[in-house]
């Protein structure tokens, strides 16, 4: 499983050390963890999150799939998101061009999937 710990970690403003002191943990444990060469368990997983103050999911590498089918008189987008923050993104997005299409987005419970069909 790849991580975006470093990513993250650096777009707070924390250096490796730093978020190993905050975790208990070396330095070392924090590169390894970085770069793939220690497992990621969940506890790591909840306890760096919660330093860097992010959704756990947020520290998973995953990719967000968004398909956008064009066919006479409709367009259909299908996105299953990473997080339900680019869910919001994407259907406030959407919200702009609404002004030229017809269609409500709908969102699933758990806010990550979206569906939008436009036209018939």
């Amino acid at each position: 499983m790849k991580s975006r710990i470093r990513e993250i970690r650096k777009a707070k403003g924390f250096t490796a050390q730093a978020l190993a002191d905050r975790c208990g943990t070396t330095h070392a444990t924090i590169s390894r963890l970085e770069g793939g060469k220690q497992a990621i368990t969940v506890d790591w997983i909840r306890q760096i999150a919660a330093v860097l103050d992010v959704e756990p999911m947020d520290l998973i590498e995953a990719k967000s799939d968004i398909a956008i089918n064009v066919i006479p008189g409709a367009i259909k987008i299908d996105a299953a998101l990473r997080t339900a923050k680019e869910a919001d993104w994407l259907i406030a997005r959407i919200a702009e061009l609404k002004s030229v299409l017809q269609g409500e987005p709908e969102q699933s419970e758990d806010g990550k999937v979206v569906q939008i069909t436009w036209g018939k």
